[in-house]
C-alpha cells in the first residue's frame, strides 16, 4: 500500500491481508483511508495439459504437488499415465528444461505439466 503523508511523500508498507480483520492488529497504518493506492500482486500459475479432464492455466497453491494439481484439473484421463508425467520449467540460464515428474514433487511457478498417453 502506498500513501502520501503530511509532507507530501510518498511512504509504501506491506500490508498482511490476513491480519487486516485481526483485532489484535497492532498497525494502525494498515488501516485503509480515503487516497490509498493498494497493490495485488498476480497470483502464482501454472499450466497443465495432455490427458487431464480439464486442461487449463490454474492458480498455484502453497505447496503444491504434481498430484494435487492432476486432481485441480479433474484426474487424467481413462488414456492417461500416471507414470508418464513430465514438467517444462524454466532453468538457470533461461532455457527450458523437461523433468520427468513424481507425484511428490512440488509444482512451481509457471510450470507447465504435461500428462502423457498410456504406450499401452
Amino acid at each position: 500500500m502506498s500513501r502520501t503523508d503530511a509532507s507530501g511523500n510518498i511512504k509504501k508498507y506491506a500490508v498482511n491481508m490476513r491480519g487486516l480483520n485481526d483485532p489484535k492488529n497492532t498497525m494502525p497504518e494498515q488501516a485503509l483511508r480515503g487516497g490509498d493506492s493498494v497493490f495485488i500482486p498476480r497470483a502464482d500459475q501454472f499450466f497443465i495439459l495432455g490427458e487431464v479432464q480439464k486442461p487449463a492455466m490454474y492458480k498455484l497453491e502453497a505447496n503444491m504437488t504434481v498430484e494435487q494439481a492432476i486432481s485441480v484439473a479433474g484426474g487424467i484421463t481413462a488414456k492417461g499415465s500416471e507414470r508418464r508425467v513430465e514438467i517444462k520449467r524454466n532453468g538457470k540460464n533461461g532455457a527450458d528444461i523437461a523433468i520427468k515428474a513424481k507425484p511428490g514433487d512440488l509444482v512451481q511457478p509457471g510450470d507447465v505439466i504435461r500428462v502423457k498417453e498410456s504406450i499401452f
